[in-house]
């Protein structure tokens, strides 16, 4: 056993092996970062590549954790590219990784170093994914080239089409393009003006160009912002500006059209560049200490986005999530982009034999994503699915969103297309704020809860025809609980320039049965899921997303809801999607995918028992190691020190016990709601409960048996005469009562707080037993406590010559818990209870040895 539990310890220590016999994959991650800090806790001080190695970093580890016998673990390695487009050195570089046996490049961070790098990999035989560079020219006649964002020519489209279809604007448009006068910007200023001339007879738009010339060394400034802007015509009546811009000089641009009063009104759309989680933070680094706030220049700003995270599903909450456990910060779109582009390599590299040679295995993985490229078996990507096109190109839906505050949120209106038809899709902002929780039945597995529920957005749809699907009663709202309805006339900040558009808002306030749901399997520990889930009854997802309106919702709702025995806590709030049951329907059964599929909005909170428990308290990655060290300690307990004195093998032992039951219990009930009914767990759950009370009693009865029965035992314990017939010692009746009545408040306290039962009634009658149990025994029990009394308080010792009640005079040869023995002087032995000696009078002769007074 010793040997077992040392190996199994050494594994616990030693770094985590992939269980998997085959070969890593090993992928080179590219990109301008320092190489000394690679650590998922330790950031990068060049944020851009921060951002890229962290992403990168956290899909491999959550791979490997999770990882199948049958799948190639993940063996990432990080180079720099010092952001250097030098073909020379990229020349170097892509040599580096090619012998370094990588079968595929994540990277890199910038178009301009993107592009000559793809040539080189290319001439390498080594499949190239990007996951933020957009420049047209890095995939045109390069087969190995391929990326997961969209390209410059995607956005121009979206921005233009945007303009013209979503109904946020004025009819009549007078659109300038500030574009940075590199590849990015000239590129997208080109496919945007190329576009508006080909729908110029669908349009009423005119368009002018502005270029943005950028310093050589990469440092823009505020006095070039505003000479830019300066030099647009206020008298040609621009009403709207289209930012093809990178965020460096986008900050500063945008700040200087806020403050020009010709542009200040204007509305804005901006580059994927700019529509990024961390830009209002990148922005405020500009503003000085009396410069309005960041929502003076951000507020109702568009911006494109391969990535909103309030309209995005689960699986990108998901990782927003841990993304944010890892790092301390919120994760922006280029971060989903690089985690959607190691998805894509795993995904073709599934099929790739790790025994054929480096080479092959590259040309394998280049045909396979080449292959991905079924708009019908589409990869699922953090936020949406995607495939590639024949060039290497994404092709995914590409999000609009505006700016709140610091917030990245969606915008009111999203575009889309469905077998070639434009449609529009009405995006309803909504929160769920639970006031009250008026019933938990662990019984039945729901909750009762009292709840407000709103929703905001543009006029046109019916925003709150919707069923809740998760309840167990009524599934509608009643116009009954409507408590709040308003249709008004109102702008969204700088979103348009003069006419107004129709905003909706509702609000309910309803009471509804939930279940509970235990997809954690926590139940055992006193942790449930109460989430409340809601779906449009009619109108799919492609028409209306429900979003979490981060505008209204109060950042004191973090701090949870207290009622009787639980706590309440919100977790997270999404939405995801549903696709409905056609049940014979004939308009489902011929609709598309995506006619059928619904946005789910779920607003979860974690119910949380609020009696005391241990259950839980170690983290679940150490209860393995832990609990196998326990086991090492309870051996040497039971076997090697087992020399110690009671009193602290007690402890320690006690200790040990503790130390398995807090690690054993979380083990064997997540082993048992994988395996088990729920049920079947619950009795499990109950049993160690029980342990737990067990182990209490148990301490606290081997306590006073060493601290308080063997400690009188030694004082009162004298070296016996000769005529001592006897040793004295603690009647065994007591040490067994305390016992008793140890076990009997353990058994007391399982009753009550394992079964939940009321003890009232059985307290009394066990008063009344023991009340009972007391009269036959009262005289013993008065002779044991007067023996107790005795051995105490020494008014005598063995060998003393004492007279009782002046009548019985001998020398005491023997004190027992009952009996006190004396010899008389006629040689006779008397036995004396005990209680006669200390309600009558002792009398014993003074010592020769006193001195005179």
């Amino acid at each position: 056993m010793l040997i077992a539990l040392g190996e199994s310890l050494f594994s616990s220590f030693s770094p985590k092996v992939s269980n998997s016999a085959l070969l890593p994959l090993k992928i080179a991650l590219v990109g301008p970062m320092r190489l000394d800090r690679i650590s998922l806790s330790q950031p990068d001080t060049v944020d851009k590549g921060r951002v890229m190695r962290e992403s990168v970093l956290l899909f491999e580890q959550q791979f490997n954790a999770q990882i199948k016998s049958s799948e190639r673990p993940l063996h990432v390695t990080v180079y720099n590219d010092r952001d250097s487009d030098d073909p020379k050195f990229l020349a170097r570089l892509a040599q580096k990784i090619k012998r370094d046996g990588n079968i595929a490049v994540i990277g890199h961070r910038s178009s301009r170093v993107s592009k000559p790098a793809a040539r080189e990999y290319a001439k390498l035989g080594i499949p190239m994914v990007g996951g933020s560079a957009t420049a047209s020219g890095i995939t045109e006649n390069n087969s190995w080239a391929f990326r997961v964002v969209p390209d410059n020519r995607l956005q121009a489209h979206m921005a233009l089409r945007y303009f013209r279809s979503s109904g946020l604007f004025d009819t009549a448009l007078n659109v300038a393009v500030l574009f940075s006068n590199d590849e990015y910007g000239v590129s997208m200023n080109q496919a945007f003006v190329e576009r508006a001339g080909q729908l110029s007879r669908e349009l009423n738009m005119a368009l002018s160009s502005y270029a943005v010339d950028l310093p050589d060394n990469g440092k823009y400034s505020e006095k070039q912002a505003r000479q830019v802007v300066d030099r647009l015509p206020a008298h040609n009546g621009i009403n709207a500006i289209f930012l093809a811009v990178h965020d460096a000089e986008g900050r500063y641009l945008i700040k200087a059209l806020r403050d020009n009063p010709n542009t200040a009104g204007l509305p804005i759309v901006a580059s994927a560049s700019i529509g990024k989680q961390g830009f209002a933070q990148y922005f405020s680094e500009i503003l000085g200490l009396n410069s309005p706030p960041v929502d003076h220049y951000l507020d109702g700003l568009f911006a494109l986005s391969p990535m909103i995270y309030d309209i995005a599903g689960h699986s990108a909450q998901k990782f927003s999530l841990a993304y944010y456990a890892a790092y301390g910060r919120q994760p922006d779109s280029s971060a989903a982009s690089y985690f959607d582009a190691m998805q894509a390599v795993v995904i073709a590299a599934a099929g790739i034999q790790d025994n054929l040679p480096i080479a092959q295995q590259r040309v394998g993985l280049r045909d396979s994503l080449a292959s991905l490229d079924d708009p019908k078996r589409p990869i699922q990507g953090l936020s949406n699915d995607f495939f590639f096109d024949e060039f290497g190109n994404v092709v995914r839906p590409l999000m609009v969103g505006q700016f709140s505050g610091e917030r990245f949120i969606s915008a009111p209106i999203q575009l889309g297309y469905d077998r070639g038809v434009l449609y529009k899709t009405h995006v309803i902002y909504t929160a769920i704020k639970i006031e009250e929780v008026t019933e938990v039945s662990l019984e039945n597995n729901t909750f009762t809860a009292v709840f407000e529920v709103w929703f905001r957005g543009v006029g046109g749809v019916d925003i709150d025809s919707v069923s809740f699907v998760n309840s167990m009663g009524a599934a509608a709202l009643d116009e009954r609980e409507r408590v709040s309805e308003k249709f008004i006339q109102a702008p969204l900040g700088y979103t348009l320039n003069k006419a107004e558009i129709p905003i909706t808002y509702k609000r309910y306030k309803a009471k509804r049965t939930f279940r509970l749901a235990e997809q954690r399997g926590r139940g055992a520990f006193g942790e449930y899921i109460a989430a409340i889930e809601f779906r449009h009854n009619n109108l799919p997802r492609k028409n209306i997303i429900y979003a979490t309106d981060f505008r209204g919702v109060d950042a004191k709702w973090g701090k949870g809801l207290e009622m009787e025995g639980w706590q309440l806590l919100p977790e997270s709030a999404f939405q995801s999607s549903v696709v409905r049951e056609t049940l014979g329907d004939p308009e489902l059964l011929s609709a598309s995918t995506k006619s059928r599929t619904s946005s789910l909005y779920s607003a979860v909170y974690q119910l949380k028992s609020r009696s005391f428990s241990l259950r839980g308290v170690i983290p679940p990655s150490l209860e393995k190691m832990i609990f196998q060290v326990s086991l090492l300690g309870w051996l040497l307990v039971a076997f090697v020190l087992s020399w110690l004195p009671l009193k602290r093998l007690l402890w320690l032992r006690s200790l040990v016990y503790a130390f398995i039951l807090l690690t054993l219990e979380p083990l064997v009930l997540a082993k048992s709601v994988e395996m088990l009914p729920m049920f079947h767990t619950s009795v499990i759950s109950r049993c160690f409960d029980i342990a737990w009370w067990v182990l209490l009693a148990y301490t606290l009865a081997q306590g006073i048996n060493n601290y308080f029965w063997d400690m009188l035992e030694r004082r009162t314990r004298v070296l016996q005469s000769e005529k001592a017939l006897s040793a004295t010692g603690i009647p065994t009746i007591l040490r067994t009562l305390t016992s008793w009545f140890c076990f009997a408040l353990c058994s007391f306290g399982v009753i009550r707080f394992v079964f939940n039962m009321e003890i009232t009634h059985l307290l009394a009658t066990s008063g009344l037993v023991t009340f009972i149990a007391g009269l036959a025994l009262q005289e013993n029990l008065t002779d044991l406590f007067s023996g107790l009394i005795l051995n105490i308080d020494k008014p005598f010792s063995i060998g003393d010559r004492i007279t009782v009640n002046s009548e019985i005079c001998g020398t005491v040869v023997n004190m027992s818990w009952r009996f006190t023995s004396l010899v008389t002087d006629d040689n006779e032995m008397i036995a004396l209870p005990n209680s006669m000696l200390t309600s009558g009078t002792v009398g014993r002769p003074l010592e020769a040895s006193l001195p005179s007074l």
